[in-house]
């Protein structure tokens, strides 16, 4: 064989394996594209947001499509090279980058907080995760987040709060009512019979319900009966006795009933005017007083 003919034979033979490379990278590199598009159609499927970002300029490296399409763009091939001042939530961008910073910064991950963030249909609420991406050789090459979108959790969360609040609020009115109940006995004559331990939470009710009953009802008489009452302070027997004279205010006669040697003794002590509050051993006594009261108003007239 001649030289010719050896140096053709070794250049086919060169060209056969540069041919076989080559088939061999494009095979490699069609291999990597299917991983790559297998890997982005799994967290495109994720429920949660991913995205990542370089450590130096806080660029987009990649993301999932949910992630995308939070930020107005079609896919995630749109938000590469681009920052947070180009997205929907550039009024947040100087948060996020301050948190992408501080992860960076510390080596360290900050898991599950909630923060705000605008988009082009409106204003959401996130529960976000970030981490750090260290390389093999311990090098810091970006950060890697992830959140949930917790705004309608978030809205039925304040819903929940709202109607509890209201429900306590109701529940309180219920109770306040039911521990200082103002009873219509007559035309114009009220009882308000008072039962249990009152403080100056209390104290300030039964004057609220009293003045408001006496107004409303157009009462002449009011029966205050604190036989159910068997300790009270100076300063509630003080609030209740301002209650009486308050009453009187508004031209009402107030009686109080059921007074114990207790009470008595804790008024005494105040040294408490008890001018224009007519005093009673019992209700009935002051039932009684309201009808005869009544009497001699229809005698009169």
């Amino acid at each position: 064989m001649s030289d010719l003919s050896v140096e053709l034979e070794q250049l086919r033979a060169r060209v056969a394996e540069y041919d076989r490379r080559e088939q061999e990278a494009a095979e490699r590199e069609a291999g990597l594209r299917r991983d790559l598009a297998m890997y982005q159609l799994v967290i495109d499927h994720l429920p949660m947001r991913v995205f990542w970002k370089d450590a130096v300029d806080l660029r987009y490296l990649g993301c999932n499509l949910g992630f995308a399409q939070d930020s107005g763009r079609q896919s995630p091939s749109d938000m590469i090279g681009d920052d947070d001042f180009h997205m929907g939530w550039a009024e947040q961008a100087d948060a996020y980058r301050a948190d992408d910073r501080h992860v960076l910064n510390t080596r360290q991950g900050r898991p599950n907080y909630e923060e705000r963030q605008s988009r082009p249909d409106g204003e959401a609420w996130l529960r976000t995760s970030k981490i750090p991406l260290i390389d093999a050789d311990g090098a810091l090459v970006g950060v890697l987040g992830t959140y949930e979108d917790i705004t309608e959790h978030r809205a039925a969360e304040q819903a929940r709060i709202e109607y509890q609040e209201r429900l306590i609020a109701a529940q309180q009115d219920s109770l306040r009512e039911l521990s200082t109940p103002l009873i219509p006995l007559a035309e114009n004559v009220v009882a308000m019979p008072l039962v249990g331990t009152i403080d100056t939470r209390r104290a300030a009710q039964i004057m609220e319900t009293l003045l408001e009953g006496i107004a409303a009802l157009q009462a002449d008489i009011a029966l205050l009966d604190v036989s159910g009452v068997r300790v009270i302070d100076t300063q509630v027997a003080d609030a209740i006795l301002r209650a009486a004279r308050a009453a009187k205010l508004l031209g009402a006669q107030v009686v109080l009933t059921g007074m114990s040697a207790e009470i008595a003794q804790t008024v005494v002590h105040l040294g408490a005017d008890m001018s224009g509050i007519i005093t009673l051993a019992t209700l009935r006594e002051g039932m009684q007083y309201a009808a005869s009261r009544a009497t001699e108003t229809i005698s009169g007239s």
